[in-house]
């Protein structure tokens, strides 16, 4: 009995002391997660940009896509978008062909099948020394191109990442998606500008045409579905980690839209998932580790709290969400959700662990085709 009281507290020690850890790094996350400065005017520039955008059954939401680029403002700088068609099957060239006489528009058919060989068609194909990757369900706010291309040129970076948000909703469901998108897009950023690549989204991402080409781009992770943005950060702060950055400026963001079914939710969630385990810098793999006891940590504590009205566990427990809630109000002053949002954040760490468990054991369908995860 003696033993098994010991074992008890020793457990309960150490889900302790990975609450505190946890709750440091949530603290420090929302201190360096600063609103980006206003931009000094932005300057006429020659250097031109090509827009890039995949698409696969897309009819949906490519009006709302390309009317974005109709009403963009400040933009002083050459620019084309490719529209590279990844199979679709579906409306979405009937679409796009209004579009033709408004926007410097070009319609391609990917070589090959899946994301990444539609971006590698876009970016052979690519007029400009900059690219630009979009997602054909995203939209741009007004200032978004121009905002994206001045930091990118007056800083000199070889890869900027920016901000993406889910569109405001009315649901919890949908609220819930919106509160831990906005986490994982903080925390990204405040990671990538420590120094510390995770992760970032090719629905807003801008890089050097020269510097992809240099690196091979996405060669060397063709034989994975996902992964068309994380890998090639990584690529681009290995090859020079001081021009490689994550912006925090609320006009470089993208908006889209949360999904509408568990089992879809689930599918995207396992998809981003099932990358994480090629990642090249072995602190992701620690760090992915110690996300797995983070999630553990707030079962048992939820358990204990539940079932043994443990005061201690209780307190643990609410500094946990105390710190998540910090971090949400800090993201909130640049990605615009709800409070509804930001009360609901901390919930994310309950079905999470599902979604790992989704990703090991099950296949994984995304737009009717089977991801591949080795």
């Amino acid at each position: 009995m003696i033993f098994v009281i010991t074992l008890f507290f020793i457990a309960f020690a150490v889900f302790a002391i990975l609450a505190l850890f946890y709750m440091v790094f949530m603290f420090w996350s929302a201190s360096e997660f600063k609103r980006g400065e206003l931009l000094r005017p932005i300057m006429p520039s020659a250097e031109g940009v090509t827009v890039l955008i995949p698409f696969r059954n897309e009819a949906l939401h490519l009006e709302k896509c390309l009317d974005a680029f109709v009403h963009q403002n400040q933009v002083s700088f050459p620019y084309q978008i490719l529209l590279i068609n990844d199979g679709s099957d579906d409306q979405s060239e009937a679409i796009i062909s209004p579009y033709f006489k408004r926007l410097p528009i070009q319609l391609l058919d990917a070589e090959g099948t899946g994301k990444k060989a539609a971006l590698q068609t876009g970016i052979k194909a690519a007029q400009y020394p900059i690219v630009y990757t979009l997602d054909a369900d995203c939209v741009l706010k007004p200032n978004t191109l121009a905002t994206m291309h001045n930091i990118f040129v007056s800083e000199n970076l070889n890869m900027l990442c920016g901000l993406v948000n889910l569109a405001p909703a009315k649901a919890w469901f949908q609220n819930l998606q919106a509160a831990e998108s906005a986490a994982l897009v903080g925390i990204s950023a405040v990671m990538l500008n420590a120094h510390k690549p995770a992760t970032c989204n090719g629905a807003n991402l801008m890089f050097k045409k020269e510097v992809f080409l240099q690196l091979k781009g996405y060669d060397h992770y063709q034989y994975l579905s996902s992964g068309d943005d994380d890998f090639l950060m990584h690529a681009f702060f290995s090859f020079n980690p001081h021009a490689c950055r994550y912006t925090m400026h609320p006009d470089a963001l993208v908006e889209t839209m949360p999904e509408h079914s568990l089992r879809s939710f689930f599918a995207q969630r396992a998809r981003w998932a099932s990358k994480r385990g090629h990642y090249i810098f072995p602190y992701n793999k620690y760090l992915f580790i110690l996300l797995g006891l983070k999630f553990m940590t707030y079962w048992v504590l939820l358990f204990l709290v539940l079932i043994w009205s443990d005061h201690t566990a209780l307190i643990l427990f609410l500094m946990l969400y105390v710190a998540e809630f910090a971090l949400a109000r800090r993201l909130r002053a640049v990605l615009k959700f709800n409070y509804l949002s930001v009360l609901l954040l901390p919930l994310y760490q309950f079905y999470l662990p599902l979604v790992l468990i989704y990703g090991k054991f099950f296949r994984i369908h995304w737009k009717g085709r089977l991801i591949q995860t080795k």
